[in-house]
């Protein structure tokens, strides 16, 4: 984002566990199905740039059931702070979300960020050199600034369910219910803004593809 201070943002959903109905230890559940309303800790999405989001088939086929972004046109959904938000500096917490898109560079799903400066920065997208369609999350700061890979192809434009769990640090990345990965991370400090599809600070590359079911 060109302006600073914090914010949440997404283009896919955030949860503890995959699906549709709200469970134990949920802070926010968007599904994305016609609106943008989170019913579990009242952090509704906004939307923020290009202009109204556009609701389209989901993973499940229901009409209507995933948010369609486009690459070009600057829309992201920013996420409100009402409970149990930004999820980075807790100890444990997991975010989960459908998301179907084609194989593209360095585009955000999820970020947790910074309006006044580039750090803290926790990101979720794809790959960071648009190598192949690897899920891809980048923390910052962080013991180094690192980025952390799916061993398993999530963005091949058909529709994947991706987690990221943390535990105090021990990040497990599952695709479609198995595990993808493990890694030891550090926390980012506290964000300020969280999106759905957020802009790059430089280049302004929304992620092109769809987003549902976001719990966390």
């Amino acid at each position: 984002m060109r302006g600073y201070g914090r914010f949440i943002c997404f283009t896919v959903c955030v949860a503890l566990l995959a699906g549709t109905s709200a469970n134990a230890g949920e802070v926010a559940h968007l599904a994305l199905d016609g609106d943008l309303l989170d019913p579990v800790g009242g952090n509704d999405g906004a939307v923020h740039g290009g202009g109204a989001v556009d609701f389209v088939e989901g993973h499940d086929g229901t009409e209507g059931g995933a948010v369609r972004f486009v690459d070009g046109d600057g829309t992201l959904v920013r996420l409100a702070h009402t409970a149990g938000l930004p999820l980075n500096n807790q100890p444990a917490f997991s975010v989960a979300m459908w998301v179907r898109g084609p194989v593209q560079r360095d585009k955000r799903i999820f970020s947790e960020g910074s309006t006044t400066n580039g750090t803290p920065l926790f990101n979720l997208g794809t790959h960071n050199t648009g190598a192949n369609g690897a899920f891809d999350a980048y923390i910052r700061p962080a013991s180094p600034a690192r980025h952390v890979y799916s061993t398993t192809m999530v963005f091949d434009d058909t529709w994947h369910h991706i987690a990221w769990v943390d535990t105090n640090g021990q990040v497990t990345l599952y695709v479609d219910g198995a595990s993808a990965g493990e890694a030891p991370v550090a926390a980012a400090a506290t964000p300020a803004i969280i999106a759905l599809a957020p802009r790059k600070v430089a280049g302004f590359s929304p992620f092109a593809g769809r987003i549902a079911d976001f719990a966390a």
